[in-house]
């Protein structure tokens, strides 16, 4: 959720303020008041509901990119300890080379 969007529970408490005061000043009917109300919260529990489902999809994301990076890095590792080992081995056979061939000439 971005920051510069209001949550469930700071939208209803503006909302229901709103409401509050257009009743007060007769802006709304009495009998309208009561009405605006209940759809006020069913909005405010489907945008809460809404917030869930989204935090729920982050978490998932969130995980799901980290064990990629984890696997990814391992990989990585494994293709850094195979090169590593690849160079080692052609040091030793120059060494040998050198030692054994070069020398004696």
């Amino acid at each position: 959720m971005s920051n510069d969007k209001k949550n469930s529970v700071s939208w209803y408490i503006i909302e229901r303020h709103e409401l509050e005061i257009k009743s007060r000043y007769g802006e709304i009917k009495p009998d309208q008041y009561g009405k605006q109300l209940i759809a006020l919260e069913k909005k405010a529990e489907e945008m809460y509901q809404d917030e869930i489902d989204q935090s729920y999809r982050d978490g998932f994301e969130f995980a799901l990119i980290n064990e990629c990076a984890k696997d990814s890095t391992s990989v990585a590792s494994n293709y850094a300890s195979g090169y590593s080992s690849g160079y080692q081995r052609a040091l030793e056979m120059v060494k040998w080379k050198i030692d054994n061939e070069l020398r004696s000439k």
